[in-house]
């Protein structure tokens, strides 16, 4: 989806053909009236149901030629909508919250005699009235847009920068289909729907890797991590230390494996979704589109079917994702597209003998196309690949999957976003910082082109257009939490070093006891950072209606163990800390899937420092204008993390634990 185009007229349809297009079109009507009356407030998963099955029905009315840019992109749409009903809803109800004329402190016992004057500052350190005024003014265009919001919007793209790529990842509640759909500025959306066991069922396989079996691997693999992570201190001896390292380097291997076979299995060459613009030139990318078209007219052509092949087109975003798909792929991943493409001539009225193809044949020559292609494309600069950032929006089922360490996505600028809603919110709230009516918080943007230029073609040449944009933050406005539990001794001489030099140029914070409540609300109220070095996400130290109920929000860094985990509560939605910090606005959120072992974890955060240049010489260097030679453009939060998942011991089972939720943010 789509699944291209034809210049001529329609097909001519059987009889059957008719009856079950017009069945899918009065279910797919159905569904739609139960959308438009339970959107607002209906059962979610009723919601969530309708959205996934308008958008099965909608990949077999393209599956029987019914194909057209409004098909696609209402499929894209509505899955973007199921991934966060429960989150969105609970925005709207949470804005009311965060500006209370008046918010007692509730861990005060109240005078029923005398009015409590101890009250909670709506926002801390004196903030201006012109400040509050423009972040009430956010909250409540928030509010709004999330209310009317209506699930075939096409706002989300319109403003989003060209450095940055969507992908939504649904499966089906019976695990058995895979929709990954991507959104990107100036172009339409693109949607595959990927039946998980197509290869098996190709191959005449009776073993197929199945949702289930990749969830139970990835479970037993976590659970097994955390006992061990958690077993670590009363591991005695030389040979039970060896014992213990030679388990998690076969889990470390493991994860590495499933992770493989997830992208291999499930995507296929499907996996160029992922993948970059491609930076073609319109003359490369012509070539491109003929040769594969001469490719497959030669082997499906005879004298009557001529006419009717010539008149088929390969849709441009078709061509544009699978153009970036490496020749050194391997071979069933052509196969995989060699079937893709015989399917969508066959739909288009080409009649397809499967038995009088040698296929094996068509993917050398493809291969030979895919090489051509590599060549004759303009190399793209190392600074268009390092600016551009992909987001995931995941559903419940796949949200507990390391995606950002696939193959295809390792190392590179990946964040997690509960929907495009909540990314269209986080660009309105940088136009709020950079109101006039918010000096106090735009200096850090005026840094910074936060602009974004005008569309441009899949087909252009992305090395002279490409403008990047990422949340820019004070490195100098910090606070830190280490190690307030006081047993992690190790971090605490590690990073002590750290702490003290960064206080020299500003930063605050707590080290070795138990922060307030109050403290914690304060800092995350008026920092721009705040690391935490501690057990978990400091759950325990601050509420999550606290969390929720903040205006506004500093990024943070959790590195504790399961610090970004999302509970599982069957078929409702998931939850958890990463959300508690998206409904109060944070930019960016690093946090882990799973319990990690301190040291490890330690490497890799004082890589991501260092890699941020959160180093206070650094930033005084800076500040003073010392900085020698030309100054170049910071990293992102994002591409740090990504670079860093390498530096530790077990690149997988603690390198893929962390992740980014959020939108990319630049330290100035």
């Amino acid at each position: 989806m789509p699944m291209g185009s034809s210049s001529g007229s329609s097909t001519a349809l059987s009889k059957a053909r008719k009856d079950v297009k017009a069945t899918l079109a009065r279910a797919e009507s159905a569904f739609d009236k139960t959308l438009a009356s339970d959107a607002a407030c209906g059962r979610v998963q009723r919601i969530r149901e309708a959205c996934m099955s308008l958008s099965l029905l909608r990949a077999f009315q393209t599956s029987l030629g019914q194909s057209s840019s409004t098909v696609t992109s209402k499929t894209a749409w509505a899955l973007d909508h199921s991934s966060a009903i429960t989150l969105s809803r609970e925005l709207v109800e949470i804005v009311a919250s965060k500006f209370r004329d008046s918010a007692p402190d509730d861990l005060v016992w109240p005078d029923l005699e005398e009015p409590s004057s101890s009250t909670t500052p709506l926002l801390p350190n004196g903030d201006s009235s012109s400040r509050h005024s423009s972040m009430r003014s956010y909250w409540s265009s928030v509010r709004e847009r999330h209310l009317s919001e209506a699930i075939y919007s096409t706002k989300g793209t319109t403003e989003m920068p060209p450095n940055w790529s969507v992908v939504t990842i649904n499966v089906t509640d019976d695990q058995s289909t895979l929709f990954i759909s991507r959104h990107r500025h100036g172009s339409e959306p693109l949607v595959f729907c990927l039946p998980l066991d197509r290869q098996g069922r190709r191959d005449g396989d009776d073993e197929t890797f199945t949702f289930l079996n990749a969830k139970e691997e990835l479970e037993e693999i976590i659970s097994k991590s955390n006992d061990g992570a958690k077993n670590a201190k009363g591991v005695e001896g030389k040979e039970g230390r060896a014992a213990w390292w030679a388990e998690r380097r076969d889990l470390d291997k493991r994860m590495e494996e499933l992770l493989s076979n997830i992208e291999f299995c499930w995507l296929g060459a499907f996996k160029t979704i992922l993948n970059r613009p491609s930076p073609h030139s319109p003359e490369s990318f012509s070539l491109f589109r003929s040769k594969m078209e001469k490719l497959f007219t030669r082997v499906l052509s005879s004298d009557q079917d001529r006419r009717k092949l010539l008149k088929i087109h390969l849709d441009d975003n078709l061509l544009e994702c699978f153009s970036s798909l490496s020749p050194l792929c391997r071979d069933e991943e052509l196969e995989d597209l060699v079937y893709f493409v015989l399917d969508l001539y066959q739909v288009h009225g080409v009649p397809v003998a499967l038995a009088e193809i040698d296929i094996d044949e068509l993917v050398t020559d493809l291969r030979g196309v895919l090489e051509d292609s590599e060549r004759d494309r303009p190399k793209s600069s190392s600074d268009d690949e390092e600016d551009h950032h992909t987001f995931l929006i995941l559903d419940r089922h796949v949200q507990s999957i390391p995606w950002e360490s696939l193959p295809s996505l390792r190392g590179r600028s990946i964040s997690r976003i509960p929907s495009l809603a909540f990314l269209a919110d986080r660009l309105a709230l940088s136009k709020h910082l950079l109101s006039p009516s918010s000096p106090s918080l735009s200096s850090a943007f005026s840094k910074m082109d936060v602009s974004s230029p005008s569309p441009s073609p899949s087909t252009s040449d992305t090395s002279s257009t490409s403008t990047s944009f990422a949340f820019p933050m004070d490195v100098r406005n910090g606070f830190f939490i280490l190690n307030p539990s006081g047993d992690l001794k190790k971090t605490q001489d590690q990073f002590e070093p750290w702490i003290k030099q960064m206080k020299e140029i500003g930063w605050d914070g707590i080290v070795g006891r138990v922060p307030s409540e109050g403290e914690l609300i304060q800092a995350l109220g008026s920092k721009d950072i705040v690391v935490y070095f501690g057990h978990g996400g400091g759950e325990q130290y601050i509420r999550s209606h606290k969390i929720r109920s903040l205006p506004r929000c500093a990024t943070l860094m959790l590195w504790g163990c399961s610090s970004g985990a999302l509970r599982d509560f069957g078929e409702f939605d998931r939850a958890g800390t990463p959300w508690n910090y998206m409904l109060a606005g944070c930019p960016s959120l690093v946090a882990n899937l799973w319990d990690v072992t301190d040291r490890d974890i330690d490497r890799l955060s004082e890589a991501v420092f260092l890699d941020l240049d959160i180093q206070a010489g650094s930033i005084r260097a800076a500040a003073n204008g010392k900085a020698s030679g030309k100054k170049k453009k910071g990293k992102t939060t994002a591409r740090a993390v990504g670079e860093a998942r390498d530096k530790c011991k077990l690149r997988f089972l603690t390198g893929a634990a962390v992740v980014v939720y959020g939108v990319p943010v630049r330290f100035v």
